[in-house]
């Protein structure tokens, strides 16, 4: 009898001496048990700490992730360089109908220029000198080092002294810098090297009968050398009161125009 009461004492001395932590046979008493965290000595990034942000990003006209136009255009007018052909298209549609559909290449080398512009739809005419119903128009001008020569056609049929004026004109760093002042920076990726978006365009970017842009989105696609590959910008605006929807796309190729005009 002693015996055993002696070998209970000892059992529950032991128990009373277990490690906090130790393992239990109740149950109830194992789901309270939490395990003590282990405090973690890696220096490694977090997976949302990569590449891709929207701020403290610098590059060629590019401050802190913002950019600065006209160093921007400066950067891309300089990083262009043999053959290449700026694109420009333009769409201005309604609900129910296109209004506008245009397009102009710009075709560059070392010793030449040549450009061409096409237009459809029945805002051709606001572009037109003398013609209040022109639907269709194109025109190609080809300037090298003795001479300029300019076409024109207006309704498929040549119009020689006919003025047909621009959507939107501009040279290489102008566009660049009306089109992106002010964008950030969206992510940063291997190639191209920078992709940036605004949600607002300064008004010489704007076609002259379109007023009032709202609901801008532009993006941008940027090497790290400041060379902008493409900049697709789209808004609403108003032409003649009535609501349009515009979409304007300008990007930069290398070699000459694989898409020239139909007929030129």
């Amino acid at each position: 009898m002693y015996r055993y009461v002696a070998a209970v004492c000892l059992l529950a001395v032991a128990g009373c001496g277990a490690p906090v932590g130790a393992p239990t046979d109740d149950p109830a008493a194992a789901e309270t048990v939490t395990p003590a965290p282990v405090p973690s000595t890696s220096t490694s990034p977090s997976p949302s700490a990569s590449v891709d942000r929207p701020v403290g990003v610098d590059g060629p006209g590019i401050d802190d992730g913002v950019v600065d136009g006209a160093a921007l255009g400066a950067a891309h007018a300089s990083a262009l360089s043999g053959t290449y052909t700026r694109v420009v298209t333009l769409r201005v549609e309604t609900d129910d109908r296109t209004l506008l559909t245009y397009r102009e290449s710009r075709a560059v080398t070392d010793d030449a220029t040549t450009r061409r512009r096409s237009y459809r739809g029945p805002a051709t005419a606001r572009f037109v000198s003398g013609n209040a119903t022109a639907t269709t128009a194109r025109t190609v001008r080809s300037t090298d080092g003795n001479a300029t020569r300019r076409r024109t056609f207006v309704g498929g049929d040549p119009a020689p002294g006919t003025r047909v004026t621009a959507p939107v004109a501009a040279d290489d760093r102008t566009v660049v810098a009306s089109l992106l002042d002010g964008a950030v920076v969206a992510s940063r990726t291997e190639s191209p090297d920078y992709r940036l978006s605004a949600g607002t365009i300064s008004g010489e970017a704007v076609p002259d009968p379109l007023a009032a842009p709202e609901g801008v989105t532009v993006e941008a696609a940027v090497r790290r050398t400041g060379r902008v590959d493409r900049v697709v910008v789209r808004y609403n605006a108003r032409l003649d009161g009535r609501r349009v929807s515009v979409t304007q796309r300008v990007f930069w190729i290398r070699g000459g125009d694989s898409f020239p005009s139909t007929g030129e």
